[in-house]
């Protein structure tokens, strides 16, 4: 390794962090032309190796991205994604206490992103302030994992994070026996306070997961959308409370739902999705049925027998009319026409081409999208960290990506080569979706939907 050079490809700039343990350096990707950030540590062991590829297997939108590790001269180095946005630190000092659905949903970022850190098995051990920094997309992202092990459980990476959402929400860093949040800012929900303090003193014991306090935090940022919705997993129920289970039938489906009662789900307080109910029975109706046809059929017989004793032409009779009194009649319901919206085709003779049929979209990479296109950024990604688990984890890294890179040029005023970095994007997910890697339906394909990534409207 050069002065200035790690393994032939990452120029290092800028020093921008670092102690005892190795540097952190702004560096440049000469490969692949953009800003990243370099760790460069001062020793290495089996241990830390093997913690550095931990790290990295970590892929979650709010969690920022690695895209290298490596050993050079037998130091290790981890290469990450650049982030230009604000640390909440930083963020707290210049705009003071956060707005309340703001801070849910920052915290409810973080919150994700640690869990999915914890699913791998990785504990973050420096949570605070400093450790969520925004993208130049606006997205929250956790940086700054301890490489060393920290020797702590993915308990006290929750405990940490409640101490930041007590500190940007009142302004100051919760006390060993912290107050309630609402006698120092009175309009914050009596839900989120109890969630806040739930956090900091928890016990490992009991402590509800990432996922659970990300779900806990959106209902109470979005009550009327949380309780609209219908859960779609087995894990805990996003209300922060855990009081009795309650069933409900719904569209043919059995469903369990926790209901609000205590500050955090409870083990065993989960969503379940039982098999299907069995439809209605049509016994009775079919009885009803049967025994009107004997009746007919009876005195149909009848009549035959008693013309023919007569010696005459029987007279045929109306045949009476069966009324179910008990089974009304239903009204048949009028055929709508479907009002036409706008769906993402994939063209089958190119999986690389995608169009927008049934609808004018709302613009095209032609277009300056309103709010600027590092906002557009911000809602594409959002997209993607919508569609979770069902995405393919390389091709979400991949996405993620080339949406950083889009932003960089963006942010240097290259917008051709940022759209053109886009158009690149839409058709690796046109060709991802083609090939399962991304459902067909969802956030991500209703936002293309509405913004095409081409040129224009008809496709590439």
């Amino acid at each position: 390794m050069s002065d200035s050079m790690v393994a032939g490809r990452y120029r290092l700039d800028e020093r921008i962090g670092g102690g005892a343990g190795g540097e952190v350096w702004r560096g440049y990707d000469l490969r692949a032309d953009w800003t990243v950030a370099v760790t460069m540590l001062a020793s290495a062991s089996e241990g830390l190796t093997e913690r550095v590829r931990a790290v990295a297997k970590v892929v979650h939108p709010n969690v920022a991205m690695v895209l290298d590790v490596g050993d050079v001269d037998g130091r290790p180095f981890l290469v990450v994604e650049f982030l230009t946005g604000e640390s909440l630190g930083e963020e707290l000092a210049s705009r003071g206490p956060v707005p309340v659905v703001e801070a849910c949903d920052l915290i409810g970022q973080a919150a994700g992103g640690l869990d999915a850190a914890h699913r791998e098995g990785v504990v973050h051990g420096r949570v605070d302030l400093q450790s969520l920094r925004r993208a130049g997309s606006g997205v929250l992202k956790v940086v700054g994992f301890a490489l060393e092990e920290p020797g702590l459980e993915a308990a006290d990476d929750l405990r940490a994070l409640g101490r930041v959402a007590y500190e940007i929400l009142t302004g100051r860093p919760p006390a060993d026996a912290p107050a309630s949040l609402r006698e120092l800012r009175p309009e914050i929900p009596e839900r989120l306070d109890q969630l806040v303090l739930g956090l900091i003193a928890g016990q490992s014991a009991d402590h509800p997961s990432g996922e659970s306090v990300r779900r806990a935090l959106s209902a109470i940022a979005r009550p009327q959308a949380a309780a609209a919705a219908v859960p779609s997993t087995g894990d805990s129920m996003p209300v922060p409370g855990a009081g009795a289970a309650t069933a409900m039938h719904q569209d043919g489906m059995r469903h369990t739902q926790v209901m609000p009662g205590e500050p955090f789900p409870r083990p065993g307080d989960t969503v379940v999705y039982d098999q299907p109910l069995p439809p209605a029975s049509n016994k009775k109706l079919f009885i009803q049925l049967g025994a009107a046809v004997a009746v007919i059929a009876v005195v149909t017989i009848g009549l035959i027998i008693w013309g023919n004793s007569k010696g005459g032409t029987p007279v045929a009779q109306p045949s009476p009319t069966i009324v179910a009194s008990s089974t009304p009649t239903p009204t048949p319901t009028p055929t709508r026409t479907p009002t036409p919206s706008a769906t993402l085709g994939l063209d089958t003779e190119d999986p690389g081409h995608i169009v927008t049929t049934g609808g004018p979209p709302k613009g095209s990479l032609k277009d300056t999208p309103q709010g600027g296109w590092q906002h557009f950024l911000a809602q594409l990604d959002s997209a993607v960290a919508a569609e979770g688990e069902n995405v393919n984890p390389a091709v979400a890294r991949q996405v993620h990506e080339k949406i950083q890179k889009a932003g960089e040029k963006f942010r240097r005023g290259q917008e051709r080569q940022g759209r053109k970095q886009l158009e690149s994007l839409g058709k690796d997910i046109a060709k991802a979706i083609s090939n399962g890697d991304i459902p067909s339906s969802g956030p991500l394909v209703n936002f293309l939907n509405d913004w095409p990534l081409s040129t224009s409207v008809e496709g590439y």
